[in-house]
């Protein structure tokens, strides 16, 4: 459980990592804007090359989270696949006792 949480948190981390990196996209896109009204070609093309790569970064953090999505989808099974076991197991020896009895 406690591992779990540790995963939800680093999910919910890289999530705000996301949010962080689309400002900083979009500021990136207003600045080309200005510098090309500004007819700062130069300046407009470098700040569109640094927004490529925050995007990669992104699809990076992207990456990332469905990864530890699916890691926390595999321990919510494994979890809810030893409570069913042990509720079979309950359930054999309920039986098991009742046909002894009889």
């Amino acid at each position: 459980m406690e591992q779990k949480m540790t995963l939800q948190d680093t999910l919910d981390m890289l999530k705000k990592r996301k949010t962080h990196l689309d400002k900083i996209i979009a500021k990136l896109i207003y600045e080309a804007k200005v510098k090309k009204t500004s007819n700062d070609k130069l300046g407009a093309l470098f700040c569109l090359k640094r927004k490529k790569l925050y995007e990669s970064e992104i699809e990076k953090v992207n990456d990332h989270c469905r990864t530890l999505e699916l890691q926390i989808t595999t321990q919510q099974f494994e979890k809810c696949k030893k409570n069913e076991i042990a509720h079979e197991k309950i359930v054999f020896d309920i039986f098991s006792n009742k046909k002894t009895k009889n």
